[in-house]
């Protein structure tokens, strides 16, 4: 892909895919480097009885890892998509680094979107939690209990939609504070919170179907269980660059169709934010 333009819900998966084949060896290193610990470690909890105390701290740190490492990965994705959109060769030593000077800003903006979307979807919840007992066990509590479970999802995409861009806007602009990307971001979905949606759902069954497809043949192959959750586990870190590469495409996707982005916005704004170079 040589240039930035305003592109579909389906060109910008395909053009996810393809910057992901042209430059795979650098993108899937990221995917290796940042999630790959934290998935060795979840292999680690595998061989331990569950519910004890290891696997209960392997669990939780593993957990920790794999949100930091996913965060830091999309950093890296973000700046090495930047690179390929300016025909230059993304290499996974500067991604990384690149990464690394972001990591604080990208951290407290990825910390702050979910805090928010985690906190709102739980009011619709809290709200049901405190009716129902004056309700008592009857069909009105029953809608109540649908009710709350369709708004608190509801609440979530929307925030997430409208979340959408955080990391790329906090990685590739130079803002004041990092929590406002979550603004900045809110701008540029407004009136495509719907292409939002369609770009993170798809992904993100591209990016579970391996685990899927796994975990049926465990139930009917049984006896290989661990087999099948090392290959579904390996399946999901080759796709998950996927994920970082769609949302690169659809922030630049919305900067074009709301600010004419072009390539010359994106030399200056990768100087002005200090990129490495190989």
């Amino acid at each position: 892909m040589s240039l930035i333009r305003a592109m579909s819900v389906g060109e910008i998966i395909d053009g996810a895919f393809a910057v992901y084949r042209q430059h795979f060896a650098t993108l899937f290193g990221i995917g290796v480097v940042c999630v790959g610990p934290p998935t060795l470690l979840y292999f680690g909890t595998l061989a331990i009885t569950p519910l004890t105390s290891l696997w209960t701290v392997l669990t939780v740190c593993a957990v920790l890892l794999y949100s930091v490492g996913s965060l830091i990965g999309t950093g890296a994705t973000v700046w090495g998509v930047s690179e390929a959109f300016l025909g230059r060769k993304p290499e996974l030593g500067s991604a990384l680094r690149f990464a690394a000077g972001k990591a604080v800003r990208v951290l407290v903006a990825g910390l702050a979107k979910w805090l928010i979307i985690g906190i709102a979807s739980m009011v619709a919840w809290v709200v049901v939690v405190l009716i129902i007992p004056v309700l008592g066990a009857s069909v009105l509590s029953a809608f109540l209990v649908i009710a709350g479970a369709v708004a608190a999802l509801w609440v979530m995409v929307f925030l997430a939609a409208g979340y959408a861009v955080v990391t790329p806007s906090v990685v590739l602009e130079e803002l004041p504070h990092a929590p406002d990307a979550l603004g900045r971001s809110w701008l540029l979905t407004k009136g495509a919170k719907r292409k939002a949606v369609g770009v993170g759902v798809i992904v993100m069954l591209l990016i579970t179907a391996p685990v899927v497809a796994t975990g049926a043949l465990s139930a009917l192959i049984p006896g290989m269980l661990l087999l099948w959750e090392t290959i579904g586990t390996l399946g999901q870190v080759l796709l998950y660059p996927v994920f970082s590469c769609a949302l690169t495409l659809l922030y630049y996707d919305l900067r074009v169709r709301k600010e004419a982005f072009d390539l010359e916005h994106l030399s200056r704004q990768l100087a002005i934010t200090g990129a490495p170079r190989a």
